[in-house]
């Protein structure tokens, strides 16, 4: 699959992100409040897995830093949310595996149903491996 890569909507021209799921920083002159200069180079950036599975890592914005996860910025920039959906699943439960093809908006309702969905299967392959 080809690598596309887009800006991340609030930081245009500084960051950017892939349909892979990679995020990178983009060459760029920044200047500090008292007149120095800093030459940014471009370069992939390595996000940290979380406590509860996911990749983020830090953006920054004018100096004010901010935490996001890569797959609610990958489903933000490439996938459509026309009925406003709040959260994003991993279609196949694994939470690193931020590919837009992988990744879908739903709603509260539907992450529940997919939880438990996930939760029956395991119980009953437990129960086969018992048997």
């Amino acid at each position: 699959m080809e690598e596309i890569w887009k800006d991340i909507n609030g930081y245009e021209g500084k960051y950017q992100i892939s349909n892979l799921g990679r995020v990178k920083s983009l060459a760029r002159t920044t200047t500090y409040n008292d007149g120095r200069k800093k030459f940014i180079i471009e370069r992939i950036l390595q996000p940290i897995l979380c406590k509860i599975g996911y990749y983020s890592l830090g953006l920054s914005l004018d100096g004010v830093p901010s935490v996001v996860t890569i797959h609610r910025l990958v489903a933000l920039t490439f996938i459509p949310n026309p009925e406003n959906k709040r959260a994003v699943n991993h279609k196949n439960g694994v939470k690193t595996d931020n590919r837009v093809e992988n990744l879908e908006w739903v709603t509260d309702s539907e992450i529940v149903l997919t939880i438990l969905g996930s939760w029956v299967e395991l119980v009953h392959s437990r129960g086969r491996q018992a048997h």
